[in-house]
């Protein structure tokens, strides 16, 4: 239900993770997130090692992929410096406007 803005649910108190009861938010919390901290570690393990060159799967040109230049800070500060001022905010509540006085 949103109410003035605010997304309220009621969540579930209890948990169950590798057959064992998880209680209490804070605790959940802390099981998901060590979930998804180890998940990627843990597949990997799992994968046999390859003789195959990763080259050998990319059998196309790809003109159109998609690639991020590195940047610094001062590039970062002038894109947002041209950015116009509005008085919406992120989901952490600072304004743009703010955070160019930043």
């Amino acid at each position: 239900m949103i109410l003035h803005g605010y997304t309220t649910s009621k969540l579930p108190m209890e948990f169950i993770c590798n057959n064992n009861s998880v209680l209490g938010g804070r605790n959940i919390a802390e099981t998901f997130n060590q979930y998804f901290l180890n998940i990627g570690i843990n597949l990997a393990d799992k994968i046999e090692p390859s003789t195959i060159n990763h080259n050998a799967f990319l059998t196309e040109e790809f003109k159109n992929s998609l690639y991020f230049y590195p940047t610094d800070a001062s590039e970062v500060i002038s894109v947002c410096n041209t950015l116009k001022n509005k008085s919406s905010s992120s989901m952490t509540k600072l304004s743009l406007g703010l955070l160019k006085l930043l």
